[in-house]
């Protein structure tokens, strides 16, 4: 956390009433819910359906990309993935994107805002986007990249962030995913000096908008009442 977030941090034990703000891949949840990305989706004509248990499916009107929110888990299911949202065609999926507790929900509805502005299109599978666009708006903001012609790294300036992208072959792709899905992400948030991290991983040729929205999020600042942040966040962390 860079040191202009930590003294705001320090500042609420004299002012409990004020707001701070705090990068937003550290903001967590807060207080808010995830009906700002179902507004979203439903705005833009998606089809909201619920199941028995209570999760809660929305689906593309093109019927090529769907997002599932599952808050009714087993008990015992060791799935960390709270939000799925899929793409394809011909009831195949061609990318994937997994979101766990802990990922502000601003950060999933940028991204889920940029696909729902897509036109009815879906990458053909086997396709890699352009990571370019994404890379600029991370490196405007202050992010180191490094890596080779397959793999390049981005580290947030606090050090407590990285965005991956590699276009090498995925080990373990999506169920039903084509076999060389295009290229993949990986968001990690945390290192070895500071817990409470989440990871997401981005696979397949997902629409290179909502990726870079995500980034785009990702280099913002989120206010939040400290009561709301973290509890690893809310004990400020400088980290070399």
């Amino acid at each position: 956390m860079t040191p202009e977030a930590e003294l705001q941090l320090l500042k609420h034990l004299y002012d409990p009433d004020g707001d701070v703000s705090v990068p937003a891949y550290l903001a967590g949840i807060g207080h808010g819910t995830v009906g700002a990305i179902f507004d979203t989706l439903t705005d833009a004509a998606w089809t909201r359906r619920e199941d028995d248990p209570g999760n809660i499916h929305l689906i593309a009107p093109d019927r090529n990309a769907f997002v599932s929110w599952r808050p009714e888990r087993p008990l015992d299911d060791p799935d960390p993935i709270r939000m799925v949202v899929v793409g394809g065609a011909d009831r195949r999926i061609a990318w994937h994107a997994g979101f766990p507790d802990g990922v502000p929900e601003e950060l999933i509805n940028a991204f889920c805002a940029a696909l729902s502005a897509l036109p009815a299109r879906v990458r053909p599978p086997g396709t890699p986007g352009d990571p370019g666009p994404a890379f600029e708006i991370l490196t405007g903001a202050g992010w180191t990249r490094t890596g080779d012609t397959g793999t390049h790294t981005l580290t947030a300036p606090d050090n407590l962030a990285t965005i991956t992208h590699t276009t090498d072959p995925d080990p373990d792709p999506a169920p039903g995913a084509a076999p060389d899905g295009g290229a993949r992400w990986q968001v990690t948030v945390g290192n070895a000096q500071f817990t409470g991290s989440w990871e997401v991983e981005f696979t397949g040729p997902i629409p290179d908008e909502p990726i870079t929205a995500f980034c785009a999020a990702m280099t913002t600042d989120i206010v939040r009442h400290p009561e709301d942040l973290p509890d690893h966040v809310r004990r400020p962390t400088r980290t070399p």
